[in-house]
């Protein structure tokens, strides 16, 4: 099994030049991390919830995405065998990994909850077994 065969591609991203607040951020449902990408939609960064924290706590209102991103972001190609994604993962206890193409174009993510969702398809529940 591959990246990509798992992958979000449905995305939500920021421009780095982008100014935001972060009561905009917090009303987003269900995103933890949100890649950064320039110009050219190539990634150069990722916002998650410790950066945003972090902006709470400055009590900062509204911040420019490049100034609260963290800049070098661990990626994966869509060819990536899963294992080898999920290593990264584990040993960096990273919650994402941004998909790019060869050229770092930023072309899906791959969350906890894709992995999740994946081993979910993958077992049998028990017969009597039932979620209340």
């Amino acid at each position: 099994m591959r990246v990509e065969d798992i992958m979000s591609k449905k995305l939500f991203y920021f421009a780095e030049n982008q100014v935001i607040t972060i009561a905009d951020i917090l009303k987003l449902e269900k995103i933890r991390n949100i890649p950064v990408v320039d110009k050219e939609h190539k990634l150069v960064g990722l916002v998650t919830y410790k950066e945003i924290i972090g902006a709470l706590v400055k009590k900062l209102d509204k911040v420019q995405v490049k100034d609260i991103m963290v800049r070098e972001v661990k990626a994966v190609e869509p060819e990536t065998p899963l294992k080898g994604a999920i290593d990264m993962m584990i040993i960096n206890r990273f919650s994402c990994l941004p998909v790019v193409s060869p050229h770092r174009r930023l072309i899906g993510i791959i969350t906890e909850v894709d992995l999740l969702k994946t081993l979910y398809d993958q077992t049998a529940m028990p017969s009597g077994f039932y979620i209340k």
